[in-house]
């Protein structure tokens, strides 16, 4: 399902865009978090807005890789280090606009605060801390937006910026192998706000939650499979729907 914006319909300009969007634990609810600051809990059982103060402040501090306007803004500490302590991920090629070829080979480990900073990925090392293995998986010319681990899965959220920008990918690896195991082409609506992303996963890793922009995605992590989706029209209505093709919705995101 490929979802249209009717700009004659719907106005989208007056609603913050998604900064960031964060599953819970048990699957139950979903906090999105707005560029002004705002909260909208979302409770995905009883398919309503809520408003639970105690909830939000507690899934507020789940900590979850975004980014923001493009920018790196991501939380190391589960960017490098995934749920099962023993694989760390280390990106061994960071390039900036202007850097100079020599500055392109610093590995992004030796520079500490990596937030704000733009730039090319040329190389995606997995390191087994138990057997001290590393296996490293080239990458050229594509520029990482962020990344989450799941207990087997590496996701990599990147865009190529020789092709068209308004298609971006999810690249799913083996952390076995560092394999690819399905690339996922994204596309872009900029109607819909542009330059959000995160990721998030239930207590398990699951599920992947995907947010780009006002659009939040649902992949099964361990076959990779799409799920259905969840769009946010403003701060009352959304629009949800399965991969199967089933939809539901307030009654004026039914009629966008």
């Amino acid at each position: 399902m490929d979802l249209v914006v009717n700009k004659d319909r719907i106005k989208t300009s007056g609603f913050s865009n998604i900064q960031r969007a964060v599953l819970s634990p048990d699957k139950r609810y979903i906090l999105l978090v707005t560029d002004s600051s705002k909260h909208i809990l979302f409770d995905c059982g009883r398919e309503v807005i809520v408003k639970d103060d105690a909830k939000t402040e507690k899934m507020l501090a789940i900590k979850t890789p975004w980014c923001n306007q493009g920018m790196h803004c991501y939380y190391k500490d589960l960017q490098f280090v995934g749920p099962v302590p023993r694989y760390r991920v280390d990106i061994k090629c960071y390039a900036q606009p202007g850097f100079s070829e020599s500055d392109n080979k610093q590995r992004t480990m030796a520079t500490p605060d990596l937030e704000g900073m733009w730039g090319t990925i040329c190389g995606i090392e997995l390191v087994d801390t138990l057997t001290t293995d590393k296996i490293e998986k080239i990458e050229r010319e594509i520029i990482i937006k962020n990344w989450y681990f799941s207990r087997d899965k590496l996701v990599v959220y990147f865009y190529n910026p020789l092709f068209h920008q308004n298609y971006h990918c999810l690249q799913f690896y083996n952390l076995s192998d560092l394999k690819e195991a399905l690339k996922l082409k994204i596309k872009v609506n900029a109607a819909l706000g542009y330059g959000f992303s995160s990721m998030s996963s239930d207590a398990n890793t699951s599920i992947l939650l995907f947010h780009n922009n006002r659009l939040i995605q649902f992949f099964d992590f361990k076959t990779m499979k799409y799920l259905g989706c969840l769009l946010m029209i403003d701060d009352k209505n959304w629009f949800a729907a399965s991969s199967t093709g089933e939809y539901d919705g307030t009654d004026e995101s039914l009629d966008f």
